[in-house]
């Protein structure tokens, strides 16, 4: 206990105006972390917490020189991070105002979807969409055929009778029913990371297991094969489901209808062998 009293005798040299001031510090921080950590695309905020945790340390062990060069070099340290990751910050800050709507919209567009999914199945053609949750994918997602219109049956009836329409790529949806393209890939130089990536999966698969560990999207292709859906989210997978179940865990995931338990995807159909349930 007396080894902790010159400790409590060194907090009598601080004034209480001290304290707010460290208050005000900490709660800056503290909300700027909350803003670097909608970049999922580059590790912005363990930068910061490394910067942050560098700057007491050489302090403490009297490393002078490099204690000074970090405070002298720390705003212009601050405007690199906003360069060179603005345009990710700026499509998720917009992210959290234009794409979750204030009116949630009807609900139709989920089984005109999935549909339309069948309908190409019958064709023997593959089927493939991302919907947009709640984060922007103009960073990982890029298409020349942009379409921007509601979605509706009509709709989707038009883009696959359409000569231009490959049905190899993606259609591109949010969750308020807008379409914004088809024909849309996956922007893989968005991303240096990918091209790291190795596994036995198709590579489909792998970029939509890759992707939708980035983002909160929900990726969904039909095999003409099997006529059964896959759904990825989170990097997680569920295979061989049924149109019925499809409709039921996109209502779930978009939160157009309660999670059942705890947020778990309850879908009475069997997943991969090596995937898990996949969490709104």
């Amino acid at each position: 206990m007396n080894n902790l009293l010159p400790f409590f005798w060194q907090l009598g040299f601080y004034r209480w105006q001290d304290g707010i001031e460290l208050l005000i510090i900490s709660s800056c921080i503290y909300y700027l972390s909350l803003w670097l950590a909608q970049d999922f695309q580059k590790p912005l905020l363990a930068v910061f917490y490394g910067y942050c945790v560098a700057l007491p340390l050489t302090d403490y062990f009297q490393c002078t020189t490099l204690h000074t060069l970090l405070l002298l070099f720390l705003p212009v340290a601050c405007v690199v991070f906003l360069i060179v990751h603005q345009e990710t910050l700026q499509k998720n800050m917009i992210s959290l105002h234009t794409i979750t709507p204030q009116k949630r919209p009807a609900t139709a567009w989920v089984e005109a979807l999935t549909r339309s999914a069948l309908m190409a199945a019958s064709d023997n053609k593959p089927f493939s969409c991302v919907i947009e949750k709640t984060q922007a994918l103009e960073t990982v997602v890029e298409s020349r055929y942009c379409i921007n219109a509601t979605l509706c049956a009509e709709t989707l009836q038009l883009i696959r009778t359409s000569s231009l329409y490959n049905p190899e790529q993606m259609l591109w949806i949010n969750n308020n029913a807008h379409l914004y393209a088809c024909n849309a890939t996956w922007k893989k130089d968005s991303v240096s990371e990918w091209l790291l990536q190795e596994g036995p999966e198709e590579l489909w698969l792998r970029d939509a297991l890759f992707f939708t560990k980035k983002t909160d999207a929900l990726y969904l292709s039909l095999s003409p094969a099997t006529r059964t859906f896959t759904l990825i989210a989170h990097g997680k997978i569920i295979e061989k489901a049924l149109a019925q179940h499809v409709s039921v865990a996109i209502h779930t995931y978009l939160g157009y209808s309660s999670p059942l338990l705890g947020g778990d995807w309850h879908v009475p159909f069997k997943t991969h062998n090596t995937s898990e349930q996949i969490h709104s």
